[in-house]
């Protein structure tokens, strides 16, 4: 569980950053071990959603993502917004339940191999 003293120390090796081969690689990676170790993500969602049993139900469910091409600004823009979105439900007292939507892909890929 994330304890009230937590730090971006404990996240990952500040050194790494200060060098000057920063290698961001490297960091995401350590990064991601701890966010795979600690669950943390997990433990703030599930808490929100328990302590708030008898709030409204702000439901999000995303569409299945499309296969158009390389990633662009609008790939970021519509997950920043949609992240904005659910954050504001949440600080309101919204029990924020968020899906991501999933395809295979189907027609286009197969046509496009």
């Amino acid at each position: 569980m994330a304890d009230s003293t937590w730090r971006w120390s404990k996240l990952f090796d500040v050194q790494l950053v200060r060098k000057k081969q920063y290698d961001p690689l490297k960091v995401e990676e350590q990064v991601l071990e701890y966010w795979e170790k600690s669950k943390i993500y997990y433990l703030v969602k599930n808490k929100a959603w328990n302590e708030r049993e008898n709030t409204p139900i702000f439901a999000f469910l995303e569409g299945p993502p499309t296969t158009n091409g390389f990633m662009h600004v609008g790939h970021a823009r519509g997950r920043t917004l949609k992240d904005v979105k659910l954050r504001f439900y949440r600080m309101l007292g919204y029990r924020v339940w968020d899906q991501a939507g999933w395809d295979t892909q189907g027609l286009p890929v197969e046509l496009e191999v």
